[in-house]
């Protein structure tokens, strides 16, 4: 396990998350998600809540339940690069539409639609 860490934390933009800590610690899990990918970082985590509203898995990120379960994919991930580079890429391409520009015309969509009402 410990040989197996040490080579997904030395590949450069394949990041391992837990997300129950973060949320113990009262942090959004999501903040830390989206500087991964738009890092175009593959991300490998717990699940946590309503995370299916946001990104698909296995298509924009991947999910492990336990121990064993995060060492089988680490194993899976490390021998297939081309999937690993597809599920960073894919993160990336869905979190665009969270990107500072598209959030600010959301607000102000709404703004203009409260206005009108």
């Amino acid at each position: 396990m410990k040989v197996l860490m040490v080579a997904v934390f030395n590949e450069r933009s394949t990041n391992v998350s837990q997300a129950e800590a973060f949320e113990r610690l009262g942090l959004k899990v999501i903040r830390f998600n989206y500087r991964e990918f738009a890092k175009k970082g593959f991300l490998l985590t717990t699940p946590y809540l309503n995370m299916e509203n946001d990104f698909i898995i296995g298509r924009d990120l991947d999910i492990f339940e336990s121990i064993e379960e995060l060492k089988i994919k680490i194993a899976f991930y490390l021998k297939n690069e081309s999937k690993r580079n597809e599920i960073a890429e894919n993160g990336f391409k869905t979190v665009q539409k969270f990107s500072r520009d598209n959030w600010a015309e959301e607000i102000v969509n709404k703004i203009l639609a409260f206005k009108a009402k």
